[in-house]
Parts: C-alpha cells; structure tokens; sequence
C-alpha cells in the first residue's frame, strides 16, 4: 500500500501520461497501450483509451436464491409503485434497465474523488451482460466517461444501491468537470432512477442490522463470496496499481464490482417478486410488517390490511406481532370500521403482561366520543393510569409519550359527564 499522499503524488507523477509524445511516436507506441488490458479490450476515440471488459451470463444462471429469468415477470407499473417513481414515467422493459456501480479513490464526495472503475449492467437477448470501464490511469478518464455517459443515455431506467446519495451524483460531477453536459442533461430528463437501498431498508430493516449490498446479500438471496476485497481497501489498491501496474489485486476489484452488479440485479427481482406476487415468496412475519409499512405509506391502505393482517397470522415474533395489530387498528379506525379495531385493542388489552398504554386510550376514546358509555371510558382510563403507575414511567415503550397529568384531565372530564 502506499502510505502517504507525497508517495501517491509522487506515483501519479512517474505515469508515462506525464510525459510528452515524440514527434515520431505513434497510437501503437504510445504507453496507453503498454499499460495492460485487465482482461478487456482497449476502446480508442477522439477522447483518448481506456479498457473496457464485459462479461456474459445467461439469462437462467442464478445468484443466490434468485434465478435472472424471473426478470421477465416483473411488473413495471408495481416496480413504480414500490420505487417511487413518477408514474407518468414509469413505463418501460427490462431492455431498458441498467445497472450502475462504481469502484472510487476514495470514499467521498470530495473533489479529488474520481471513479475508476465504473460498471455497467443490461439484459441483451437471453442473456445478462457485465460491462466494466476501467481508467488505468487519470488521462483516460475522459474517455472512460464518454462512453459510459452514452450507455447510461441509451437506456431508460438506471438501478443502483445506494447510487442517488453517492454514484451519480459523483458521474454528474465528474462529467460537468469534463465538459460532457449533453448527455447528463439527457440522462437527467429521460432516465428513471431506481435506488434499490431504499426500499430494501422499508422491507428488512426490522429484522437485520445492517442494510448494505453485503448483509443483504448474505441475509436475503442468501449467496456468500469468498476471498472477496473489502470495499474500504479498493482506493489504496488502485494507487498502489497505479505505482506497480500489477494486475493481481485490481482483477479482484473488477470481480468485487461484478458481484455488486450481479447482487443488484437479483435484489431488484426479490424486490418486484416480494410487492408483486408476496404469498408466493414464503415472506417471514418481518418482511409482512415491513411491505405493510411501505404500502401504509404510500397511502393504500387495503394492501397495508392485508399484509400487516398476513403479519399477526404468521405468529413469529410477539413484539412485532403487537407493532402490526397496533397499527392495523390505527387503519380499521382511519376507515371507521370500529368493530375490527376494538377487537385487536382488546386483544391486547387481554394479554398477559401487556405493558401498552395505547390500546388502553384508544378504548377509553371510543366509548367516551361514540359510545358515551362514560362508565366503560372511565374504567379504561383508569386502568391506563394504574399501568403508568406500575411501570414508574409516564410512557409506553415504543408508542409514544403520555403525560399522567393529561390522563388525570381525561378521567376528570368523565366524571363531569357521567354526573351531568
């Protein structure tokens, strides 16, 4: 590795695109050629060279649990739903997709932050196909962008992982930079972005501590790498290639930056396959409450009923159990259907050990407005305090905060009512 920044300066320095061409010197002599193809092939342009390497998977190949063919069932108008996209928009094929990562010098947004290595993903045919640009050193950053800014133009819909917040925005930079503005400004308003880190967090965050690329890798498609570099480590083997131009350690880079893809590609059909088609995937009770979270969200509350429904029938966790019947009663009472609702706060209510303060009010709120049965709210409210009292804390764990003195108030407003 290269420890300090004097040698990484110094190692920039020493690369043959400091040095200016002889007069007799021509392409096949220029040390452009002289740097190694990574397993590629070397594209030339008026913008200068760089490698580029594709690799080839058949449609039916899997990664982990999830076969690529399965592409062809998705649903772009549930995709839009799920993405969040402008529906006016969200039109489009699997054709029209491609994948983005990115491999950088370093792990920010800084200005000295340059994308090496930029891989690109789409379906041709039958088949699945890696395309990976590489700049072997800084003068074909040029023409590693042009070409990569005319694939991105070419297709419709962009999907990346976390690539709104980092990727693009780095490629939008880098591109300004350059002076390639046309194809950004195309990219901009034509291109659907789907950043898949999203809803991947809407979905498991309840049930993993991690939401990156690798945990849900592992985790949910359930596919393992082995000898695979750590992201963190990929700025100091690109400099340090840049010093010794061996080979060794940037192939595992490229295959790392192929996994990405790959991981991509199968979470973005485990995520059409889970909104599409969810009792046919065998969803723990976690995933339930989760797409009965992101359906609350975006306002359908029908879809919302029956997965957090799907959720309490499943019986896995008690905690997340009593998260859902909580908030589907909240939906059964925005809809006024109040016998649904009481029967899941009694429920609660009823069971041993319950320490929730909120079906408790709930209750006490019904049969005072609609019922005005003062002597049930009264009896309601008054176990609340008692349980408030019990725990020695004037909240609920994980329900919000309740002020004693507030339900003091609401048991002396009953007693006014029941006397009157």
């Amino acid at each position: 590795m290269i420890p300090n920044l004097r040698e990484k300066l110094k190692a920039i320095s020493t690369n043959c695109h400091s040095k200016p061409k002889t007069e007799n010197s021509d392409n096949k002599s220029d040390c452009s050629y002289n740097r190694g193809n990574l397993g590629g092939h070397i594209i030339s342009s008026q913008w200068g060279h760089h490698v580029c390497k594709k690799s080839i998977y058949p449609i039916d190949d899997s990664y982990g649990i999830v076969t690529f063919k399965k592409i062809r069932d998705v649903n772009p108008s549930i995709v839009s739903q799920w993405a969040r996209l402008d529906e006016t928009l969200a039109s489009f094929s699997i054709h029209d997709l491609i994948f983005l990562d990115t491999e950088t010098t370093g792990l920010s947004l800084g200005v000295g932050t340059l994308a090496f290595l930029i891989g690109l993903g789409y379906f041709e045919e039958n088949n699945f196909v890696v395309e990976q640009h590489v700049m072997r050193d800084f003068d074909e950053e040029l023409s590693m962008l042009n070409e990569v800014a005319k694939a991105i133009g070419h297709r419709k819909a962009l999907v990346s992982f976390n690539g709104k917040s980092y990727d693009y925005p780095l490629l939008e930079n880098r591109m300004v930079f350059n002076r390639i503005s046309s194809y950004i400004s195309t990219a901009k308003n034509n291109n659907l972005h789907i950043d898949l880190l999203h809803p991947s967090r809407r979905i498991w965050s309840s049930m993993l501590d991690s939401c990156s690329l690798t945990s849900l890798e592992e985790k949910i498609l359930q596919y393992y790498r082995e000898d695979d570099i750590p992201g963190r480590e990929i700025p100091n083997i690109y400099y340090q290639y840049l010093q010794d131009r061996d080979e060794t350690l940037i192939g595992k880079v490229l295959d790392h930056n192929t996994k990405d893809i790959l991981a991509m590609v199968a979470l973005f059909i485990r995520l059409s396959q889970i909104y599409q088609s969810p009792d046919q995937v065998g969803l723990n009770c976690y995933e339930w409450l989760g797409l009965a979270k992101s359906w609350e969200n975006q306002g359908d509350d029908e879809r919302a009923i029956y997965c957090y429904s799907k959720c309490i029938e499943k019986g896995e966790d008690q905690n997340i159990i009593l998260d859902a019947k909580n908030r589907l009663a909240i939906l059964y009472k925005r809809s006024r259907k109040w016998k649904q609702a009481i029967e899941i706060w009694q429920s609660i209510i009823d069971r041993e050990g319950n320490l929730r303060i909120f079906p408790l009010i709930e209750m006490a709120k019904y049969y005072e407005h609609h019922e005005k049965n003062y002597d049930k709210a009264l009896m309601y409210t008054d176990r609340a305090i008692k349980l408030l009292k019990n725990i020695g804390m004037n909240r609920e764990p994980g329900y919000g905060i309740y002020d004693i003195d507030a339900i003091y108030h609401r048991r002396n407003r009953l007693i006014r009512k029941k006397k009157g």
